[in-house]
C-alpha cells in the first residue's frame, strides 16, 4: 500500500521536518478508494528520495509522525 503524502499535499517533497498526521494518511486511503488491511505492507511517500545520493538533503532534517500511540 503506498501512502503518496507529498501527492497528497500536490507538492514534490514534502518539507523538512514535515509531520505525517493520521489524517494524511486517510486522506490517501480515500483519494485511492481503498482501506488498509491486516498483513498490508504500508510504504509512505515523503519525495525525499529524488534528491539521493545528496545525503545534505535527504538525510538532514527529517520528516517522522506527527502522533504519539495510545498511552506511548
Amino acid at each position: 500500500m503506498l501512502f503518496d503524502v507529498a501527492g497528497l499535499k500536490g507538492v514534490d517533497c514534502l518539507d523538512p521536518s514535515y509531520a505525517i498526521s493520521i489524517e494524511d494518511l486517510q486522506g490517501c486511503l480515500e483519494r485511492i478508494g481503498t482501506e488498509l488491511q491486516a498483513g498490508d505492507v504500508a510504504l509512505i511517500r515523503t519525495g525525499r528520495m529524488a534528491f539521493w545520493p545528496d545525503g545534505s538533503k535527504v538525510l538532514g532534517n527529517p520528516l517522522g509522525w506527527g502522533w504519539q500511540r495510545p498511552g506511548g
